[in-house]
Protein backbone atom coordinates (compact mmCIF):
# COMPACT_ATOMS: atom_id res chain seq x y z
CA UNK A 1 0.00 0.00 0.00
CA UNK A 2 2.83 2.37 0.84
CA UNK A 3 4.50 1.61 -2.48
CA UNK A 4 1.32 2.49 -4.38
CA UNK A 5 1.03 5.76 -2.47
CA UNK A 6 4.65 6.66 -3.25
CA UNK A 7 4.15 5.83 -6.93
CA UNK A 8 1.04 8.03 -7.09
CA UNK A 9 2.82 10.96 -5.45
CA UNK A 10 5.80 10.57 -7.76
CA UNK A 11 3.63 10.35 -10.87
CA UNK A 12 1.68 13.45 -9.89
CA UNK A 13 4.87 15.39 -9.23
CA UNK A 14 6.28 14.33 -12.61
CA UNK A 15 3.07 15.33 -14.36
CA UNK A 16 2.99 18.76 -12.77
CA UNK A 17 6.67 19.37 -13.50
CA UNK A 18 6.22 18.29 -17.13
CA UNK A 19 3.18 20.51 -17.65
CA UNK A 20 4.95 23.44 -15.98
CA UNK A 21 7.95 22.96 -18.25
CA UNK A 22 5.73 22.90 -21.36
CA UNK A 23 3.96 26.05 -20.19
CA UNK A 24 7.31 27.76 -19.60
CA UNK A 25 8.13 27.17 -23.28
CA UNK A 26 5.07 29.23 -24.20
CA UNK A 27 6.10 32.08 -21.89
CA UNK A 28 3.83 31.25 -18.97
CA UNK A 29 5.97 30.74 -15.90
CA UNK A 30 4.66 28.80 -12.88
CA UNK A 31 6.62 29.43 -9.71
CA UNK A 32 8.06 26.39 -7.90
CA UNK A 33 6.09 27.21 -4.75
CA UNK A 34 2.84 27.10 -6.75
CA UNK A 35 3.91 23.79 -8.33
CA UNK A 36 4.30 22.32 -4.84
CA UNK A 37 0.82 23.54 -3.88
CA UNK A 38 -0.63 21.95 -7.05
CA UNK A 39 1.21 18.72 -6.27
CA UNK A 40 -0.08 18.51 -2.70
CA UNK A 41 -3.66 19.49 -3.48
CA UNK A 42 -3.97 17.14 -6.45
CA UNK A 43 -4.45 14.22 -4.07
CA UNK A 44 -7.66 15.79 -2.76
CA UNK A 45 -9.63 14.92 -5.89
CA UNK A 46 -8.20 11.42 -6.07
CA UNK A 47 -9.21 10.66 -2.50
CA UNK A 48 -12.72 12.05 -3.03
CA UNK A 49 -13.21 9.97 -6.17
CA UNK A 50 -11.86 6.82 -4.50
CA UNK A 51 -14.26 7.25 -1.59
CA UNK A 52 -17.17 7.87 -3.98
CA UNK A 53 -16.45 4.73 -5.99
CA UNK A 54 -16.25 2.76 -2.76
CA UNK A 55 -19.62 4.19 -1.75
CA UNK A 56 -20.96 2.94 -5.07
CA UNK A 57 -20.46 -0.61 -3.81
CA UNK A 58 -21.42 -0.11 -0.17
CA UNK A 59 -24.45 2.21 -0.22
CA UNK A 60 -27.82 2.04 -1.86
CA UNK A 61 -27.49 5.50 -3.42
CA UNK A 62 -23.76 5.34 -4.09
CA UNK A 63 -24.30 6.27 -7.75
CA UNK A 64 -25.58 9.68 -6.64
CA UNK A 65 -22.41 10.19 -4.59
CA UNK A 66 -20.25 9.40 -7.63
CA UNK A 67 -22.19 11.81 -9.86
CA UNK A 68 -22.04 14.59 -7.26
CA UNK A 69 -18.31 14.05 -6.76
CA UNK A 70 -17.65 14.30 -10.50
CA UNK A 71 -19.81 17.43 -10.78
CA UNK A 72 -18.03 18.98 -7.80
CA UNK A 73 -14.63 18.27 -9.38
CA UNK A 74 -15.73 19.75 -12.71
CA UNK A 75 -17.13 22.82 -10.94
CA UNK A 76 -13.92 23.19 -8.90
CA UNK A 77 -11.70 22.98 -11.96
CA UNK A 78 -13.84 25.29 -14.04
CA UNK A 79 -14.79 28.04 -11.60
CA UNK A 80 -12.30 27.99 -8.73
Amino acid sequence: MLLVFLLIITARAAGIMACSWILSLTGTEIQPSFQIVMWLTSLKGVIAFALATRALKEFEHGDIMVILTILYCIFGVRFI
